[in-house]
């Protein structure tokens, strides 16, 4: 049975994944799912590519520079990978630029950036929370906490300090 990258995103782990580029990519079949998080570009390298593979990354190694994010989305295209799976996006990289976005779109790879898993109000800032982060509230300041899922629960855990 033949799976697309389009099927692959009705799954729970994509619930609330968004497509930001290379749309006419998704019939590319899948069969795998790696992560690669490469420090410098040259470390692609040694990533062989495979065209019915999925690629996690967090663009960790070059978050503050767009251009090698876009270098990164060409040098996975040309090896012919299946799709580009972002995640960490509001941690790793505040935002992902729409650069990245055209770059994938002109290569036909699909960009999915996979979400956070809370919105916090840090004294009227919005910021998306993940898995093992911590916040301090301090007295005198507003702070919330929104589950950003409806089909996960939300987990939070509290220390409340009176001084």
């Amino acid at each position: 049975m033949k799976v697309t990258v389009a099927d692959c995103l009705e799954l729970q782990a994509f619930k609330d994944s968004e497509v930001v580029g290379g749309r006419l990519g998704l019939s590319n079949d899948v069969k795998s799912v790696s992560v690669l998080d490469a420090g410098k570009i040259e470390d692609l390298d040694f990533y062989g590519g495979n065209n019915s593979e999925i690629l996690l990354t967090g663009f960790l190694g070059f978050r503050d520079d767009v251009a090698k994010q876009c270098s990164f989305v060409r040098s996975v295209a040309k090896k012919g990978c299946a799709a580009l799976a972002v995640y960490y996006v509001g941690k790793g990289i505040s935002e992902l630029d729409a650069e990245v976005a055209a770059v994938a779109d002109e290569a036909a790879l699909p960009l999915i950036l996979m979400p956070g898993n809370a919105e916090y109000n840090d004294n009227g800032t919005m910021v998306t929370l993940h898995e093992g982060d911590s916040c301090v509230c301090l007295g005198g300041q507003i702070h919330g906490i929104r589950n950003a899922s409806d089909t996960e629960n939300l987990e939070a855990f509290a220390v409340i300090l009176l001084y």
